[in-house]
């Protein structure tokens, strides 16, 4: 008896042990990182051009010189979006604003437009408040010209804006900046679409804004430095926090507070390298079709789940960060091909003015007013054109083509306080002349 119970002793003390070997390996390979991830292609390099080179300090210049209420700030919005129209108003911002625009000219004239280096994602950055205003101010002074009937310097005015915003996208910023640079060219891109139907400059100089306008669908080598910069600023705000260097009050508006009094719940190797695969797909699918897009790294939520992840910190950081990336790729697409249809009304209406009707396919504006159709930032394949709704459409979000959206509903969002195709299926774009 006493045999066996020692034989029963010592079996229980070696399963024991075995189950405390166990649970200690579990828990070293829970609490253990990954090994840090190999990110060299995602490494931004601020290179600083010399201030003679760069227009930066002129545009500063020219938003410093901006002159303009709180009040008079939604007024010049409205004008530049054809909500409303006050032509002593409009006529006296542009006098008091006469420096600011000469200013902004003067920016535009330089190759690079490059801002100083963003170090992180509590950096300051007030040079992009009034860009947008500045902007839309071009644009009430290009509207002012059409409407005293010179329209060729009104169809420079917006180019000046659909070119300031493509500078922009390449300005060394993060992606806020990239974002308010796209804004800005849509500013412009309103404008030229609205200048178009009423114009009255001959076919040749229509086809040649259509051909400038095409180099300005989408800057990508600017969005791709800007998305490196995010991943440069998501991998330090990880560093810092891997270091205990954020407050607790800092870490409750993030939504970690709970999980940074457990061991193991922040890995900074394993998060890194899923941004890293989240950066590296959007650098991607901004160079490609929607079509052929890929799908980001899926963020993880609830209680539970970020606990059995092993690494809640490090994805709630994710999940609040990244969360709105998978749209950037979306939007960029959606200016291109905004872009796009305005190089096909200037083509059409070249064409309209050359053999007094439109044409019935979009093949016969090549070669003489265009190269070529521009694709659908889509799809990939050429833009949709209805001679008989007259429109020019994308396929949008779904890629599917159901033949352009209907004249009811284009008229139901001209009554909207801008239009925004982008919601609908097959994106169109009305032709008005």
């Amino acid at each position: 008896m006493q045999a066996k119970a020692k034989k029963l002793f010592i079996g229980c003390l070696s399963f024991s042990f075995l189950m405390l070997l166990g649970l200690v390996i579990s828990l070293v390979l829970f609490l253990k990182d990954d090994p840090p991830p190999n990110d060299s292609d995602l490494i931004f390099t601020y290179s600083k051009i010399p201030d003679e080179e760069n227009g930066f300090l002129i545009l500063q210049q020219a938003v410093a010189a901006l002159d303009r209420t709180d009040e008079e700030i939604g007024k010049i919005a409205d004008m530049a979006a054809d909500e409303a129209w006050d032509a002593a108003a409009a006529a006296d911002l542009l006098k008091r604003n006469e420096q600011a625009l000469q200013l902004w000219a003067k920016a535009l004239g330089y190759e690079r437009i490059q801002v100083p280096e963003v170090k992180g994602y509590f950096a300051l950055l007030p040079y992009l408040s009034k860009r947008r205003d500045l902007a839309c101010l071009v644009s009430v002074k290009a509207r002012l010209l059409a409407r005293e009937g010179k329209g060729k310097e009104a169809f420079d005015l917006a180019m000046s804006i659909v070119r300031m915003g493509y500078k922009l996208e390449d300005d060394d910023g993060c992606l806020i900046n990239y974002l308010v640079a796209i804004a800005i060219k849509a500013i412009g891109m309103h404008r030229l679409k609205a200048l178009i139907p009423e114009c009255k400059l001959p076919p040749g100089t229509l086809s040649a804004y259509a051909r400038e306008l095409g180099k300005y669908r989408h800057n990508q080598p600017g969005a791709a430095a800007s998305l490196k910069l995010e991943y440069a600023m998501a991998a330090n705000t990880l560093d810092d926090l891997a270091a205990g260097r954020y407050s607790h009050d800092i870490l409750d508006d993030m939504g970690m507070l709970p999980f940074g009094f457990l061991p193991g719940m922040c890995k900074p190797n394993r998060t890194r390298a899923k941004f890293a695969r989240a950066f590296r797909t959007l650098i991607v699918n901004l160079k490609r079709p929607q079509a052929l897009a890929q799908p980001l790294p899926e963020s993880i939520s609830g209680v539970p789940a970020l606990l059995k992840s092993g690494n809640a910190m490090g994805e709630v950081l994710y999940r609040r960060m990244g969360g709105g990336l998978a749209k950037v790729p979306v939007t960029a697409h959606q200016l291109s091909d905004e872009v796009a249809a305005g190089q096909l009304m200037l083509a059409l209406k070249a064409y309209k003015l050359k053999n007094g009707e439109l044409p019935k396919e979009l093949k016969a504006l090549v070669p003489d007013y265009l190269p070529e159709i521009p694709k659908d930032a889509f799809d990939g394949k050429p833009l949709r054109y209805s001679l008989e709704k007259k429109i020019i459409y994308s396929v949008g979000e779904d890629l599917k083509d159901d033949g352009g959206m209907t004249p009811e509903k284009i008229e139901e969002l001209e009554k909207r306080s801008y239009y925004y195709p982008w919601k609908e299926p097959d994106p169109s774009f009305p032709i008005k002349f």
